[in-house]
């Protein structure tokens, strides 16, 4: 890990997406808690975030061949730029005094335009990590990576908060078009030495001439097992996130009327679970991914089953709230540590395997097709929790994560996808054996 560090360019990005993402973090948290609190509506929350998912898919056809075609680097810190200066006007916006009705459409504005940048930032950082890191070192930058999104979340959520307890929402987005110019003066000095290293599964193969969108998603279609796995990704989102993202703030926020600090708690302890898994992950050597996919997957599964069941136990008044408090960040510490296991090898070999002339691309169609689910499970959670309750959502939400994960177990063109990369990857220069 400390030598990874010691290349400028890795740090470079690391520390500007780390400043950057705590800043956008801290103003989710506090944007969401406004909504929920000012319509008192599940369902206006949900709409909230069902619109900020389905921009992303929706841009992705165009900003993935852009990632390909242009200087990855100059896509990171130009994104950072403008999303910086989107919510710079917002919060300049807010100091006029809007109406309320006014102030949750400057909210959709700079949120669709943020997502639209992030959606060409978030490819351009994927792709861009080989060519900084090297393919040798590519587990431990991902690894690395993942401490982002952990501290991000733990450090941004808590600062939201507090900022949401005691500032407006002027300043929080004036402190997250700060944070977004800070990072894009870091990454503008990034360099990419592994630019042209290549590894001996693609030194063989031409690289293609076809740029376009169709082109990659052919290439898509064509990797054995990939669009069965994207598939049951998907299913997974679609269980996970009605619960995660609107349930539990409705539950906390409006049922139980806890304060913003104590829900943070909850996304905090999960964050510090995942800098925990990142730590490891970055400093072992993983034997088989799909193995480690498969354990990762089913103690996760089990983790959100006993969350559902806890918050079952809770409004039946078959445990206090106490309990139900301690049991759900433990459970919640499961989860994160979990959830990098699963993460971090899938998108160490999906990365490596992919020829580097797709990897834009292709990077784009696997994320976007990856959380397609989620608008629909975001509208779909917030109008059963309206009408039946968070008890209802939790278990419905139980049963069908059950089904993916029964079946990413047990599917075999999974295990032959990964295993083949496993193989590729770790064994690139080594000659093949022949029977005799």
């Amino acid at each position: 890990m400390n030598l990874l560090f010691r290349n400028k360019s890795f740090t470079l990005l690391f520390f500007g997406s780390l400043v950057s993402e705590i800043g956008s973090t801290l103003c989710a948290f506090a944007v969401g808690l406004y909504i929920l609190e000012t319509t008192g509506s599940a369902l206006s929350m949900s709409v909230f975030l069902a619109v900020a998912t389905g921009v992303r898919i929706l841009v992705t056809p165009i900003v993935g061949p852009l990632v390909d075609k242009w200087n990855r680097v100059k896509i990171i810190y130009m994104t950072d730029y403008i999303r910086g200066a989107v919510y710079l006007v917002g919060g300049v916006y807010l100091i006029t005094g809007p109406s309320q009705t006014g102030i949750i459409v400057i909210l959709y504005i700079v949120t669709i335009l943020s997502t639209m940048n992030g959606a060409l930032f978030s490819p351009a950082v994927a792709s861009a990590v080989p060519e900084i890191v090297g393919h040798e070192d590519l587990q431990k930058a991902n690894g690395a990576n993942s401490i982002v999104g952990s501290v991000q979340q733990i450090i941004g959520v808590l600062l939201g908060a507090i900022a949401y307890m005691f500032f407006g929402l002027m300043w929080i987005l004036i402190i997250n078009a700060v944070s977004f110019f800070f990072s894009a003066i870091s990454e503008m000095f990034i360099t990419t030495p592994y630019k042209n290293e290549t590894l001996a599964m693609h030194k063989n193969g031409k690289a293609p001439d076809d740029k376009t969108f169709s082109a990659a998603v052919q290439y898509v279609l064509h990797q054995k097992g990939l669009l069965i796995l994207l598939v049951l990704i998907l299913f997974i989102n679609f269980a996970i996130t009605p619960l995660f993202n609107i349930g539990i703030p409705y539950l906390f926020k409006v049922q139980l009327q806890r304060t913003a600090l104590e829900l943070s708690y909850i996304t905090i302890v999960f964050s510090l679970a995942m800098l925990l898994g990142g730590s490891i992950i970055s400093v072992i050597q993983i034997k088989s991914t799909n193995n480690t996919i498969k354990r990762g997957i089913s103690f996760f599964t089990l983790g959100f089953v006993i969350i559902a069941i806890l918050v079952f136990l809770l409004l039946q008044g078959i445990i206090t709230y106490p309990w139900f408090f301690g049991l759900i960040l433990a459970t919640n510490g499961l989860l994160g540590v979990m959830i990098i296991f699963i993460n971090v090898p899938i998108q160490t070999n999906m990365i490596t395997a992919i020829e580097p002339s797709f990897r834009g691309r292709v990077v784009s169609i696997t994320g976007a097709l990856s959380t397609l689910a989620i608008p629909f499970a975001q509208l779909l959670g917030g109008w059963v929790l309206d009408t039946f309750g968070i008890v209802t959502l939790a278990v419905v939400c139980a049963l069908l994560i059950m089904i993916p994960a029964i079946f990413f177990v047990m599917n075999r063109q999974i295990k032959v996808m990964f295993d083949d990369i496993d193989h590729q990857t770790k064994l690139p220069d080594e000659p093949q054996l022949v029977s005799e």
